[in-house]
């Protein structure tokens, strides 16, 4: 049985870096606020979260699975680069949340379908790769613990896909309390059966190289992601599309509540009907009068709100699109 094909590089014992605020709001942000910047901007603002969020082992430690956040975020990472013509990047960014997001949590198919499409393909060929058996075991009188592509890892066997792969190893406490981590990278060959990772002393096997491709996104130590550390870049729309929604919602609103109004002037209170002159007062003892100028003005000011916001959002979508940002709407405007 062929044990072991591999490659890792490790990072010498130290601190874990400190949190900055917490990384899901972090990715949140980045999530919401990349539908406003340009296709690299919005790219480069999601890598960096991502970054940020693989670079704290005390918080994803504390996580039995990724969080949603940081699922999302790689996510609409992997439909950017998909909408600005780079399908590589997006097969690698969906290559990695696929080792990630073991429960297959992730919201693809809110994306619309041709991420979905790639991301299935993807999917079905990782599953065709194979996986191989990784064995965690612990030699440290202090005990052990283990961060595994992004959540925690227990002792024992547990499978991992044919690929690169991230595990943050801990044997000490520091005199503050907090774990000191180290950081190894590792891929797994096609070839590969099983690996065994004994903490502290490393892997088993003694035919590992001691060169590994780099991450897709550079995680080292001491890098430092411009999360909002400035405001963002300015925008190539005409108005904020939050803005162009909710003068739709609200011209719409004043439009069907004049509407309303005057549709219902001169009706009966009982069944509606309208009321003529062989109408009997029996049946209509009560008749409803709406105010007229009232109702034309909803009329005509929720019209004259709704048509411009509807044609400066319909001009904003041609022009992002054009742009090729891929608009992907947090509004619920989801594909």
């Amino acid at each position: 049985m062929n044990l072991l094909s591999l490659s890792f590089t490790v990072l010498l014992a130290a601190p874990s870096p400190a949190t900055p605020a917490n990384p899901e709001v972090a990715l949140q942000r980045a999530v919401e606020g990349a539908e406003e910047l340009e296709p690299d901007q919005a790219i480069a603002v999601l890598e960096a979260a991502i970054a940020n969020a693989r670079r704290q082992p005390d918080d994803l430690h504390a996580k039995s699975l990724p969080s949603f956040e940081l699922l999302d975020a790689y996510t609409l990472l992997a439909r950017l680069e998909l909408a600005t013509g780079d399908e590589d990047a997006a097969s690698a960014t969906l290559d990695a949340l696929i080792v990630l997001d073991i429960a297959r949590r992730a919201p693809v198919h809110g994306y619309g379908p041709a991420l979905t499409e790639l991301y299935e393909g993807r999917y079905i060929a990782a599953q065709r790769a194979g996986m191989a058996s990784l064995e965690l075991e612990c030699g440290a009188s202090s005990g052990c613990a283990f961060v595994l592509d992004g959540y925690r890892a227990e002792l024992g066997k547990t499978g991992v896909h044919v690929g690169e792969h991230e595990l943050w190893v801990s044997t000490a406490v520091g005199p503050d309390g907090e774990r000191e981590w180290t950081r190894e990278l590792f891929e797994v060959a096609p070839e590969t059966d099983a690996l065994v990772y004994r903490a502290p002393e490393g892997w088993t096997e003694d035919d590992a190289t001691r060169s590994a491709p780099p991450p897709k996104i550079e995680l080292a130590a001491d890098a430092s992601p411009p999360i909002d550390s400035s405001p963002p870049p300015t925008t190539h729309r005409l108005v904020p599309r939050r803005l162009a929604i909710s003068g739709i919602v609200a011209g719409a609103g004043a439009v069907v509540a004049g509407a309303l109004m005057l549709g219902l002037n001169d009706r009966c209170t009982t069944n509606l009907a309208s009321v003529t002159d062989d109408t009997d007062r029996t049946d209509c003892p009560q008749t409803y009068k709406s105010n007229i100028p009232v109702a034309a003005t909803l009329v005509a000011a929720g019209g004259a709100l709704l048509l411009p916001s509807s044609i400066i959002l319909g001009l904003d979508e041609v022009r992002v699109r054009r742009g090729q940002l891929s608009a992907v709407v947090k509004l619920g405007l989801r594909f």
